[in-house]
């Protein structure tokens, strides 16, 4: 499945650079589907596998312990001003910006530093070959991706504890 993804970038990629005036000469509403269609392609099974691990480690913690009675219609949990004070409160809105914040400056220095070990490799790719090219590339954003991750799980786990 991500050979048939990868085939499909370098395909789009080849006919963009094959021919790169016909984005400005042509309809671009055909580029523009046919970005979207390597886009789903190669998003939507990364995205569904994390779907699908983030609910089993969610019922892996908790348990699957359905709740009926959520289901039942009860008026006071539409009373809006209650459910408006909890969501900002000071308290837990303190504690989501830090949080937010946290995450943010973790994955830009991790990205950062990821960044500044490869940059000699991605200066010297401007005269490599294309294919060689996107290769490295890719595997500088996949390196890049991986260490956030793992500085993402690591913060989550804090939070957890």
């Amino acid at each position: 499945m991500c050979d048939v993804a990868l085939l499909r970038l370098r395909a789009f990629c080849l006919r963009c650079f094959d021919d790169p005036l016909s984005l400005v000469r042509g309809d671009i509403s055909l580029l523009a589907e046919q970005a979207a269609m390597v886009l789903v392609t190669s998003c939507v099974p990364v995205a569904l596998a994390a779907a699908i691990a983030g609910t089993a480690v969610g019922f892996l913690e908790a348990g699957f312990h359905p709740n009926f009675d959520l289901l039942e219609v009860k008026l006071e949990r539409l009373e809006p001003l209650g459910k408006l004070g909890q969501m900002f409160s000071p308290k837990s809105g303190l504690m989501s910006v830090v949080m937010s914040l946290l995450r943010v400056v973790v994955v830009g220095v991790v990205a950062e530093s990821v960044m500044e070990k490869e940059f000699p490799k991605l200066v010297r790719l401007s005269r490599a070959p294309l294919g060689a090219a996107v290769w490295e590339t890719a595997q500088v954003v996949m390196s890049v991706a991986i260490w956030s991750t793992i500085a993402l799980g690591l913060i989550a786990a804090v939070d957890y504890g």
